[in-house]
């Protein structure tokens, strides 16, 4: 942060957290998950779709010939099902994995790349 913007900031904001006793941690264990996940949504737009870790793992998976569940993956990763179906969704508008067969009993796999010609 520049001197013009801290000197902005504390001129905007103090009067309104006068009294208060705030800390502002740069390693915030609550509030960077909520920042990352905003500033990723913002940044994708503006530079393209980075691929976050898990879905960089399920990828890997596939590549193995792992056939892994979006239950194993919310299981594994300590996450929930939407989360991953989120992830899934992303890697699917992306093309890079389809689903193939029932819903039931099928899986996932790394979508083959067409080549152009």
């Amino acid at each position: 942060m520049t001197c013009t913007e801290n000197s902005f900031l504390e001129k905007t904001t103090m009067p309104i957290l006068a009294g208060l006793n705030l800390q502002v941690h740069s390693d915030d264990p609550v509030n960077d998950p909520v920042n990352e996940g905003v500033n990723e949504g913002v940044n994708e737009g503006v530079t393209g779709y980075a691929l976050n870790e898990r879905q960089r793992w399920f990828l890997q998976q596939l590549q193995l010939g792992h056939r892994v569940s979006p239950d194993e993956i919310a299981q594994y990763w300590k996450k929930s099902v939407a989360t991953v179906e989120r992830d899934i969704a992303g890697l699917r508008k992306q093309n890079l994995i389809e689903f193939v067969g029932a819903p039931k009993t099928g899986h996932y796999r790394i979508k083959p790349q067409q080549v152009e010609g």
